[in-house]
């Protein structure tokens, strides 16, 4: 119902040093336009692109494109969602907000705010891009959000117990909060001392951050965002 995932927005004060930094891991970037009035930059790899805006509001939210988002409207009206914020009108470009219940922002844009990549990297120095995981007590609450817009939320308990999301385009995870009381952006890396020394060398600081019983074996990455990207063996 929301149409295909277009990319994972992510606020930054310093544009240039946020680029510099996905750029030394091996992320490539996207052309942008004016189409926003504040900074704006994409870095990307195969299935993430990490939109990077100028902004003070709270990250990440996950921007999905979709044609005639004011008939989006009416039927997220009619199915019990809450829109928390629209901009409808005849001479504005048309997008809408809603939360899901992790309280993610869930961002609809009539068009994509920038062209396809000419090159995307199937892997970065953190390795082949997995998922975005947010923490969710009740995964009950999320499985029914799902449904109601028409996709379905399944369990699994790999790497650890979740619920997972196949959205159009991109994985979406939740994960209990005594995981990790902080969104995720996950990487699986099949040479995990490697790419930590790697990091190292490029004054990055890998550590290992995640609780509970059974955590595999990973490093944390701190972005300049303040996201957390997990490498995992």
């Amino acid at each position: 119902m929301l149409g295909s995932v277009l990319e994972v927005g992510l606020a930054t004060p310093d544009i240039g040093a946020s680029c510099r930094f996905y750029g030394q891991l091996g992320f490539g970037s996207a052309d942008t336009g004016d189409i926003w009035s504040h900074h704006y930059g994409v870095m990307t790899c195969r299935g993430l692109n990490c939109g990077l805006h100028g902004l003070r509001r709270p990250s990440p939210w996950l921007s999905f494109v979709k044609a005639d988002v004011a008939s989006l409207a009416g039927q997220l009206d009619a199915a019990g969602h809450r829109i928390s914020q629209a901009r409808l009108g005849d001479d504005v470009f048309h997008e809408l907000e809603l939360r899901d219940p992790a309280g993610l922002v869930l961002r609809v844009l009539e068009a994509r705010s920038f062209p396809p990549p000419h090159a995307v990297p199937p892997l970065t120095l953190l390795g082949r891009f997995e998922a975005l995981s947010l923490p969710l007590d009740d995964f009950g609450a999320g499985i029914a959000f799902w449904e109601s817009l028409g996709l379905s939320a399944a369990p699994a308990q790999a790497p650890w117990k979740q619920l997972r999301v196949e959205l159009p385009g991109f994985t979406l995870a939740y994960h209990r909060p005594t995981l990790h009381d902080e969104p995720l952006l996950l990487f699986q890396q099949p040479d995990l001392q490697p790419a930590a020394e790697a990091l190292e060398s490029l004054g990055v600081r890998p550590e290992q951050g995640l609780g509970g019983f059974g955590t595999p074996e990973h490093r944390i990455v701190a972005s300049p965002e303040h996201l957390a990207l997990v490498l995992l063996a």
